[in-house]
């Protein structure tokens, strides 16, 4: 039986490596791509990552109400995840370093996965791109792993081709990176300060008002967005 699943393990391990190389040996061949956000664009994991951090206070003896920590997570989210831990860390005056914390917090990732919902319509979003011939990317805060198992909770790993973190890469850099690599990019995201960003180099870019950002906020960057992805899914498929 041990063995059995050992063997399980393995091939699928090996099917997971073959999927990527696969993936990047087309990539290679596309000359477009699209850039999307995770959290509030292709996922709704706010409650996860919330509760991964109550259950991370909870384990240092910190007693806290987890709406009054949602409340206060809420004003914070679109931060990078360090940026978070040290408000929190302030707030409720622990007694380590904020990346400590973090680390704590990070553990308790996986037991809060199941709180992770998906967008209606993501799945719809990315078939369009695939099959309009584009490299799909998502950029993230979330660490790797992290972003690894919130794409399988939802259902939409398969599409993606890359996914990049930025807890420890600069977006910068990783922008400029694709920028190089493709001729025509799209860069889709709920917060219209990071859209303002991809802007900056020539990048095509559609907001969702499915997180932080509300319509007049992508307006004051010029930027046209859709209420959910459903209604970028009926945009999509009249332009392609």
């Amino acid at each position: 039986m041990i063995i059995g699943n050992h063997q399980k393990r393995r091939n699928t391990r090996k099917n997971i490596r073959k999927g990527l190389k696969e993936s990047i040996k087309n990539m290679r061949k596309l000359n477009k791509a699209v850039i999307f956000d995770l959290d509030g664009t292709l996922a709704d994991s706010f409650d996860a990552h919330v509760y991964s951090f109550f259950l991370a206070l909870k384990s240092l003896k910190i007693r806290v109400k987890l709406k009054d920590l949602k409340k206060f997570i809420g004003k914070l989210f679109g931060k990078k995840a360090i940026e978070i831990s040290e408000e929190i860390c302030k707030r409720y005056e622990l007694e380590i370093s904020p990346s400590k914390f973090l680390e704590i917090k990070r553990k308790f990732f996986r037991r809060s996965i199941e709180k992770v919902k998906k967008f209606k319509c993501a799945k719809n979003v990315l078939i369009r791109f695939k099959k309009n011939k584009y490299a799909i990317f998502v950029v993230s805060n979330s660490i790797e792993r992290d972003i690894g198992l919130i794409l399988r909770k939802v259902g939409i790993r398969r599409y993606i081709d890359k996914i990049y973190s930025t807890s420890r890469k600069d977006k910068t850099e990783i922008i400029e990176k694709i920028s190089k690599r493709f001729e025509k990019i799209v860069a889709i995201d709920d917060y219209a300060e990071n859209l303002k960003e991809f802007k900056k180099y020539g990048i095509l870019v559609f907001g969702v008002r499915t997180g932080r950002s509300k319509k007049k906020d992508f307006e004051n960057y010029g930027i046209k967005s859709f209420k959910d992805l459903c209604q970028l899914a009926s945009y999509l498929k009249n332009i392609f």
